[in-house]
């Protein structure tokens, strides 16, 4: 890899799909469980503990491989037809708590224009006069959530898997980190500060992540290094080699992830939904008024 310099700028398209979900992230916060192996920033797995820092690098779009072919002598070169499209997927997640003390995430299924029992059962939640039944609706309703490949340790210090491998693996941040790392590449309100596609491979940026150590109104905090470096040192070519070939489609992977409704009912309810329930309608799910919470 060539000596670092600036990365590329963002693709005004990149750029713009970044910048608004930063502003319903803004509008929101101003207005008051995964098959596959990823890094936790929360939980028993955390890759962070409360009060800790953590060096990560946003890897590049899992079809960066396409973005290059070969030509009629063989040489790789820029793939024209290409089109660079953003480095995460958008969703909306929920989290629950069970009696067992075990915390549930899923997917809400209102990604797909379908009716979700965990958002129903939030809004009937959120229409009750008890204090508790709305505290519990602000914890299982759908969260914004953006789902980026990453690796974790800075440049020449990467997790290795067991097998000798990048270790890149998803992971799901919170809209307050997502806001963060969409300021610092497309510049927030100020454009001139845009530090552009810190995912390039060449000439990216590593960034720093804060765990606040309590709960509050304590944040997450992201701070981008002070110069660009390369995803890999030339000395790790070899271990590095067919690296793009690793990435994670993430958008399969979030469909693939996607419970049909009676699955993620019998999930959140720990009993089976009401015949005709779910995407068709006619059920009676149990009610959440009066505190109810999963048994």
């Amino acid at each position: 890899m060539s000596s670092p310099t600036m990365p590329p700028p963002l693709s005004p398209e990149v750029a713009a799909a970044m910048k608004h979900h930063a502003q319903g992230i803004k509008e929101r916060m101003a207005s008051g469980g995964s098959f596959v192996t990823r890094w936790d920033l929360s939980g028993k797995n955390a890759i962070v503990q409360p009060g800790g820092e953590l060096i990560v690098r946003l890897a590049p779009r899992w079809d960066i491989l396409s973005s290059w072919m070969q030509d009629a002598t063989g040489k790789w070169v820029a793939n024209p037809a290409y089109t660079p499209g953003p480095i995460f997927v958008a969703a909306r997640g929920h989290w629950w708590d069970t009696a067992d003390g075990k915390t549930n995430h899923a997917w809400c299924l209102t990604l797909r224009g379908e009716s979700c029992p965990i958002s129903e059962a939030a809004d009937e939640l959120r229409r009750s006069s008890a204090d508790e039944d709305r505290k519990l609706a602000k914890r299982i309703g759908a969260k914004d959530e953006f789902i980026f490949n990453i690796y974790v340790g800075p440049t020449g210090q990467r997790k290795i898997t067991d097998k000798g491998r990048p270790d890149v693996r998803p992971v799901i941040l919170t809209g307050t980190i997502f806001l963060a790392i969409s300021n610092l590449m497309t510049g927030g309100e100020n454009p001139a500060f845009a530090r552009g596609d810190i995912s390039n491979p060449q000439h990216g940026f590593d960034l720093k992540f804060a765990r606040p150590v309590g709960g509050g109104n304590d944040r997450w905090k992201v701070d981008i290094a002070p110069q660009p470096s390369p995803l890999f040192l030339p000395a790790e070519a070899a271990r590095w080699k067919g690296w793009m070939s690793d990435l994670l489609d993430l958008e399969k992977m979030l469909d693939s992830e996607m419970r049909p409704y009676e699955e993620l009912y019998q999930a959140f309810y720990q009993t089976a939904p009401p015949t005709g329930s779910g995407s068709a309608g006619g059920g009676q799910a149990p009610s959440m008024a009066a505190g109810w919470s999963p048994p």
